[in-house]
C-alpha cells in the first residue's frame, strides 16, 4: 500500500512539473511577440509568409563571398493599403555595422521604387497599395552583415491624415468596400497623384468633410453607386473637376 502511494505522489509530482514546463513556455510565447525569420528564405519559392501586424527579425551575412538574400512573402488583396516599417538593429558593440537594404518586389519585378534604405539604429516607413491580387514580397539583401526587423500593418488612409509627404506620392487609387464611410478632412490632402476613388457597390460613403481631397490633381476619376447622390457628397471635399461614372462592382 506505502509502495503504491509513493508512486502515485511521483506521477503526480512528474505532472505537477510538466503543468508547470507547459505554463512557462505558454507564457514566454505571450511574451515574445516578435519572431525571428526561418531559414532557408533566400529566394521566392522559400519565403516565409508574413502576419499582418506581426514582427520580423532577421540576419543578412555575407559569408565566404557569398551573398546572403532574405525573402518573406505578404499576400494582399487589390486596393489594399499597407504601412511597412523596416529597423536597422545593428549594436554599437559590433565592429562594423551595414545600412539595412530592402525592396518590395514581385516575383518578377526587382528593384522598383519601393526601396528601404535604413542606416545605424534608423527606421524607414513607407505605404504601398496592392494593385493586384497576390503575393509580394520583401526582398532584403547586402553584400555584408546587417541585422533587422520588420512590420508590415494594414493601413486604412480613410479618415487618415497622411503626413508623410513622400508615402503621398505612391497613393494612386483607392477603393472603398465598407458602408457608412466617413472620410475626415484633409484625409488625402497632398495625394497628387491620386487618379482613381471608387465605392464599391455594395459599399457607402456617408460623409465627405471639406477638403478631404484638397492639393489633388485636376479630373479624379470617381466610381460610385449613384452618380446624382454622390456629386452633392462630394461638393466641398476639394476635388477638382472630377468625372464621376456609375461602378458597377
Amino acid at each position: 500500500m506505502k509502495k503504491t502511494l509513493k508512486t502515485m505522489n511521483n506521477w503526480s509530482m512528474i505532472f505537477v512539473m510538466i503543468a508547470m514546463v507547459l505554463i512557462i513556455i505558454t507564457n514566454t510565447k505571450t511574451v515574445n511577440a516578435e519572431t525571428i525569420e526561418m531559414e532557408p528564405n533566400n529566394n521566392f519559392q522559400n519565403a516565409q509568409e508574413v502576419v499582418l501586424g506581426e514582427q520580423y527579425n532577421g540576419v543578412v551575412e555575407d559569408v565566404e563571398g557569398v551573398d546572403d538574400e532574405d525573402y518573406f512573402k505578404i499576400v494582399l488583396k487589390e486596393g489594399q493599403f499597407c504601412k511597412i516599417t523596416v529597423f536597422n538593429l545593428e549594436d554599437l558593440k559590433e565592429v562594423k555595422w551595414e545600412t539595412v537594404l530592402a525592396e518590395l518586389c514581385t516575383d518578377s519585378n526587382t528593384g522598383n521604387a519601393y526601396s528601404f534604405h535604413a542606416s545605424y539604429r534608423e527606421s524607414v516607413t513607407k505605404l504601398f497599395r496592392a494593385s493586384y491580387n497576390g503575393n509580394y514580397y520583401m526582398h532584403f539583401y547586402n553584400s555584408g552583415k546587417t541585422k533587422y526587423s520588420f512590420i508590415v500593418e494594414e493601413y486604412n488612409p480613410v479618415g487618415k491624415m497622411v503626413k508623410d509627404s513622400d508615402s503621398n506620392l505612391y497613393v494612386m487609387g483607392v477603393v472603398i468596400h465598407r458602408k457608412n464611410v466617413v472620410i475626415e478632412k484633409d484625409a488625402f490632402k497632398g495625394c497628387k497623384n491620386l487618379g482613381t476613388l471608387r465605392v464599391l457597390k455594395s459599399a457607402s460613403v456617408k460623409t465627405v468633410k471639406k477638403n478631404a481631397f484638397k492639393g489633388t490633381k485636376k479630373g479624379i476619376r470617381i466610381e460610385v453607386p449613384n452618380v446624382k447622390k454622390y456629386k452633392k457628397i462630394f461638393k466641398n471635399a476639394g476635388v477638382r473637376n472630377p468625372k464621376y461614372s456609375k461602378s458597377y462592382m
